[in-house]
């Protein structure tokens, strides 16, 4: 379709429009220039050297992945039906990975041990346009705000799954959204994370915005007017949240993130996909089934997670 193409959408620098294309020609670029597939090269000198071993582009759609999520999609009044891709492109898509291996792609931006302080501000430049406007895309990265918090994310979808990233640099919080359900809004389980362990910088944030700021914000976003309990936002500062959404009849009684000091959401529901805390057999969850959320500070007074709980219904 690309060699089809007679003519440019626009022209360059007079508007941003996100493409998937570019995204596969820079792979296609770094074949020819380094001699490697874009999996062989992003391998040896990204995630090998940042300890992402269960990461890697997927360039043969039908190579057997150990403990791989399955896409599902459903339809209004229908049953689940499997729903994965069947191509062997990479560069805009077609990526394995863990929210455990997000997290140490996540802390280089903070510790660059891979490509230095150069590389971090690259990746954070913002395009510019021709008349001056500067665009809020940056090198694979969207820059923008949340309820008056900086934020720095990007989300995607194809067939039935769904991510979103979002880190808000100034707390050392993020946030990894991994789901298999097409119907799934990571985007929004995002923001739920961090309306909770951000509210005590939210609230700050807030009084610092002007009064009809903040009132366009909490009618563009309805979800702005959730106010967390006291005990949940006491003390919850400077931490990694990872949420991990999979549908699956096998569960495991381990942390769903890395031992140390992650977040780890938990949830149970068919639209939200299952992941619960005990060994447990195939059944029907109810529609209504939603996520709960409980928080709990670690033993060591510094580190807190959010430990999620299964639904009942």
């Amino acid at each position: 379709m690309m060699t089809r193409q007679k003519e440019l959408n626009f022209k360059p620098g007079e508007r941003h429009v996100y493409s998937n294309t570019g995204y596969t020609l820079m792979g296609l670029i770094v074949k020819r220039v380094s001699g490697m597939t874009l999996r062989e090269f992003t391998t040896k000198n990204i995630f090998l050297p940042l300890g992402m071993t269960h990461t890697h582009f997927r360039d043969d759609h039908a190579e057997i992945l150990k403990h791989n999520a399955v896409g599902y999609e459903q339809e209004l009044g229908k049953p689940f039906e499997i729903s994965i891709t069947n191509f062997d492109t990479v560069g805009a898509t077609s990526l394995q990975t863990t929210v455990e291996d997000l997290q140490l792609w996540d802390e280089n931006f903070y510790h660059p041990k891979l490509g230095g302080d150069a590389f971090v501000q690259q990746m954070l430049e913002r395009g510019k346009l021709n008349n001056g406007e500067q665009s809020d895309y940056a090198f694979g990265l969207v820059l923008g705000k949340y309820k008056g918090l900086p934020t720095v994310d990007h989300a995607g979808g194809d067939a039935g799954y769904r991510s979103d990233m979002t880190r808000f640099p100034e707390q050392h919080f993020s946030v990894a959204v991994l789901c298999n359900s097409a119907e799934t809004d990571p985007s929004g389980l995002v923001r739920q994370v961090a309306d909770i362990v951000l509210a005590t910088e939210i609230k700050a944030a807030k009084v610092a915005t002007p009064a009809k700021e903040a009132v366009a914000s909490t009618a563009a976003n309805p979800a702005a007017a959730m106010v967390p309990t006291a005990e949940q936002t006491a003390r919850f500062t400077g931490c990694i949240g990872i949420v991990k959404m999979t549908r699956s009849s096998e569960c495991s009684d381990k942390p769903l993130g890395p031992s140390g000091h992650p977040l780890s959401l938990q949830t149970a529901g068919e639209r939200q996909g299952l992941a619960r805390s005990r060994k447990c057999q195939p059944r029907e969850l109810p529609q209504s089934c939603s996520p709960l959320l409980s928080l709990q500070r670690d033993g060591h007074g510094h580190q807190r997670r959010v430990v999620g709980q299964s639904c009942h219904g």
